[in-house]
């Protein structure tokens, strides 16, 4: 019933199905799971007289002009309607929406939903909703969908109304009595019709905390069972007092207490001939590296292969030059496969790496295409797991009959969230920055300050420091002040002392390598980049990272980015350009501390988990409800209800194969996507 094509739902015809399925729409139950992005509280009606600039504001006013299209210019209309009540007028205005004038009415009265704002002495409604008082349901909390265009979300609405009307109560899913109300859980039906038509703020968070508990539970379920199942035996891999200290003996510095937690964590892992699998989560600059260095001398020394995957070819390449170097004693051969490689040069190294000749191979998404056997492939390594998907390093797992594995992950979050999103890795936190580095000096700036920053740029390039100005952007797009080409131009200009250059992912790869040889030595002093400098970079003399357009970033994404600088002994600073007032707030949050747990956090606050669970975001893969699970203590019960259902086994055999069997369906097709963001 719930696989039904959405054709048999009242209403919806070829182009209203091919409109559902752009959004990933593309059954039955895929339509009453749709989940609202967010909603618009519709429960207090105002007057004009109660309007504050910037605030959303919801009540009724009446038309008082007839509406006209005005043509500004070839390819942009306008259409500006005088309304009121009777405290006051405002003007309602759409921007390119023609169609909207033969939906209003001159002397009518409609529900009006909008933000207000002054506008040439004039206050403005903009990118409203509309409705007739007549067809209206009046105050109410209103859910807004995303949508595609020629979708209303009049229309979306009407269709899940339909929708649940003929098959709302197939998505019932029997629970016991007392599990429910140990977890204080609605009938599943009823949590999904009031999520979409909620009478209150209390339905609508019961309703979701509900859906939410249920989904990352079949979420847990299937990420925690497909490791289950999986078969194989793994090599053990003993590493002697004696290697360890040689390894020890290598470094040219002592371990924080951090790595050498991890060290132990993962030298005790390894020993099983189960595959251990681990995340090895630690904030920027913790010295990861080293202990994944480690992780592939244990799997040498243990007579197999080790794998390094990493997520760029700069990245890539960066470790490949620091593990050639740093196993070069211990006589072990390290190779590097790339895109792009000549073919002699690739079927030379694919030889050596399958009779074992290299023993440590370390590569970018090339390592995972079928011509690459391994002799005998011990342990693996993702570096910078968020850019990798689950179907991605099951790949490279395959590689050998059952290796260890170690996903590394620098954008931190937190440990409920990753036993969810992890099944049942093992997860070992660094917390611990190398002695000697000094806090990053994190600065708000606003654009009537950059002249004085343009000062401290120049001091630091005369001082011999090296300074990253990002951009999100390549080309010039809505802002120049944003855009690489755009900015490198601008700066050429005002900083005609310092040697600079541009770095961006368009680039062919040997014009990347020889900018940031260029960078490192010393040739060019300043980088003017996008966000290709995110990951892996280190370059111990930066000392500056400028991030223009700041407000364009996440959270974690300018942490990452911070993390460049600060790598040396050198106080290092970090420079936010923001060109919107309304993000000064999050911006100066993120200013107040370097800690990146505590910067997870708070884009957990701003973002949701939706978000950190990256691409995820269509169809049955639908985590919209994540957004709203922003209660620890819900991630917390979820492991619970799996410990009590799974491990303890207190509701029975038949609860456990009905919920995976819910999990495999829901999840199987969206491996590939699953990412952290």
């Amino acid at each position: 019933m719930l696989s039904e094509n959405l054709e048999a739902i009242r209403g919806v015809g070829k182009t209203r199905r091919e409109q559902l399925n752009k959004l990933g729409v593309e059954t039955v139950e895929d339509l009453l799971c749709y989940m609202p992005r967010t909603y618009h509280d519709l429960t207090d009606l105002r007057t004009v007289r109660e309007m504050e600039a910037g605030t959303p504001w919801f009540g009724v006013l009446t038309v008082l002009t007839t509406p006209k299209v005005q043509y500004v210019k070839r390819n942009f209309s306008l259409i500006r309607v005088k309304a009121g009540d009777e405290t006051g007028n405002v003007y309602l205005c759409w921007y390119n929406q023609p169609y909207m004038a033969q939906n209003l009415t001159e002397g009518e009265s409609y529900y009006i939903y909008g933000k207000p704002e002054y506008y040439r002495g004039e206050i403005r409604l903009n990118s409203l909703m509309v409705e007739k008082l007549s067809e209206g349901e009046g105050a109410r909390l209103l859910p807004v969908y995303r949508s595609t265009k020629g979708l209303s979300q009049g229309v979306f609405r009407k269709l899940l109304k339909n929708t649940f009307e003929r098959y709302g109560d197939a998505l019932t899913f029997p629970l016991p009595e007392d599990f429910t109300n140990k977890y204080r859980l609605l009938p599943l039906e009823d949590a999904y019709y009031g999520a979409h038509f909620p009478v209150d703020h209390t339905q609508k968070d019961e309703s979701i905390r509900t859906i939410s508990f249920f989904e990352v539970l079949l979420l847990k379920t299937f990420l925690a069972r497909s490791k289950a199942m999986e078969e194989g035996k793994a090599v053990s891999l003993n590493l002697g007092q004696a290697a360890h200290d040689a390894f020890l003996a290598q470094l040219a510095f002592t371990p924080t207490g951090a790595q050498q937690r991890a060290m132990a964590a993962i030298r005790g892992g390894i020993q099983s001939t189960a595959p251990y699998e681990a995340l090895l989560q630690g904030d920027v600059g913790s010295g990861k590296t080293v202990v994944a260095f480690y992780a592939l001398y244990a799997a040498v020394l243990g007579g197999t292969q080790g794998a390094l995957m990493a997520p760029t070819e700069i990245l890539c390449r960066q470790h490949y030059e620091s593990a050639k170097k740093f196993f070069e004693p211990f006589n072990i051969k390290v190779g590097m496969i790339v895109s792009g490689m000549r073919k002699k040069e690739r079927d030379a190294l694919l030889k050596q790496v399958e009779t074992g000749e290299v023993q440590i191979l370390i590569g970018t998404h090339a390592m995972i295409q079928k011509d690459v056997q391994f002799h005998e492939l011990g342990l693996a390594v993702a570096d910078e797991q968020h850019r990798f998907g689950v179907r991605q390093r099951a790949v490279l797992q395959q590689k050998g009959r059952a290796p260890h594995f170690i996903v590394m992950s620098a954008t931190p979050i937190p440990r409920t969230l990753a036993l969810i999103v992890y099944g049942d890795l093992d997860i070992i936190v660094m917390d611990e920055l190398p002695g000697g580095r000094r806090p990053i000096r994190t600065h708000l700036v606003p654009t009537h300050k950059e002249e004085g920053l343009l000062g401290f740029i120049t001091g630091q390039a005369e001082l011999g420091n090296r300074i990253y100005y990002v951009c999100p952007l390549i080309e010039e797009g809505e802002s120049e002040q944003v855009s690489v080409k755009a900015a490198y131009e601008r700066l050429s200009h005002q900083l005609p002392n310092v040697k600079m250059a541009m770095l961006h992912g368009r680039m062919a790869q040997k014009d990347k390598e020889a900018v940031m040889e260029a960078f490192s030595t010393g040739d060019v002093q300043m980088l003017v980049s996008t966000t290709v400098i995110e990951v892996g970079i280190d370059v111990k003399t930066a000392t500056v990272m400028v991030i223009d357009g700041a407000d364009r970033f996440g959270l974690a994404q300018l942490h990452q980015l911070r993390g460049r600088v600060g790598r040396g002994d050198q106080q290092s600073y970090c420079f936010l350009l923001n060109r919107s007032k309304s993000e000064a707030p999050r911006l100066m949050d993120f200013c107040s501390t370097t800690d990146g747990f505590a910067i997870a956090r708070m884009d957990l606050k701003n973002r949701g988990p939706g978000a950190l669970l990256g691409q995820w975001q269509s169809g049955k893969g639908d985590l919209f409800f994540m957004n709203f699970a922003m209660d620890a203590h819900l991630l917390e019960d979820v492991l619970t209800a799996y410990d009590d259902i799974f491990i303890k086994n207190r509701y029975g055999e038949e609860l456990q194969l009905r919920l995976i069997a819910r999990a495999k369906n829901k999840y199987r097709s969206l491996l590939n996507e699953i990412t952290l963001n």
